[in-house]
């Protein structure tokens, strides 16, 4: 069936990303959605890509990343239950294959500090999930997650930060540094009026000594 392509900027949803939306007559309606963002050469980004691949097709970094960034960037995943990361590197050739990416998956970004130009334009484009939930696994110690959802969300918002243990810690990258909150028994002190921005991946710590699922539940509505 022919489909006919619209591109929606949806403010209501989120100010940073735009969707274009397949217009059939079917009763399943595939949203596309994409946000772009700017890397400097010598940085580290803490980040996320909120998007399915199309089709649910599973994603790799060639698939994610293509040749928008320049040779010698590397990305870097950590793995909560072997506590190392899964890292992969664009070469000559392109990307290698080590991580499969998810919706709440955290991963840095590095940009060599020998990158021939100043600044990288980049753009994560992907299948919005547009109902549902997204499973986070919480695993003792340390995580590195993100909000599954293509929005800006408040971190007391997300079931995380609901069902989040005393004694929790939630680590926030400034782009030098971490920023920590703490769960205590009045709340989360300095981060109950954070923002979590659409793409932001972070660390977070249980202190609890067995794993928790945290379903995230789809935020927006699609007609």
């Amino acid at each position: 069936m022919k489909k006919q392509y619209a591109i929606l900027a949806v403010v209501a949803l989120c100010s940073y990303i735009t969707f274009a939306t397949p217009v059939d007559n079917s009763t399943s309606v595939n949203v596309v959605g994409y946000y772009s963002l700017t890397f400097q050469r010598g940085e580290k980004v803490m980040t996320s890509m909120p998007f399915l691949g199309i089709g649910n097709r599973r994603l790799k970094s060639g698939d994610v990343f293509g040749d928008q960034l320049p040779v010698g960037s590397t990305v870097h995943a950590f793995d909560p239950v072997t506590k190392a990361y899964a890292s992969d590197e664009r070469s000559s050739m392109g990307w290698s294959g080590n991580i499969v990416y998810r919706q709440n998956l955290g991963f840095w970004v590095m940009i060599p500090d020998n990158a021939p130009k100043q600044t990288y334009a980049f753009t994560y484009c992907g299948q919005v999930l547009t109902s549902g939930t997204v499973t986070n696994m919480i695993y003792p110690n340390l995580n590195m997650v993100s909000y599954p959802f293509p929005c800006n969300v408040a971190w007391t918002n997300t079931t995380l930060a609901t069902q989040a243990a005393i004694g929790d810690q939630l680590y926030n990258w400034n782009g030098s540094n971490y920023v920590i909150f703490t769960k205590t028994a009045s709340g989360w002190g300095g981060a109950t009026n954070l923002s979590v921005p659409i793409g932001t991946g972070f660390m977070y710590r249980s202190s609890r000594s067995e794993p928790i699922s945290c379903a995230e539940h789809c935020p927006y509505k699609f007609p």
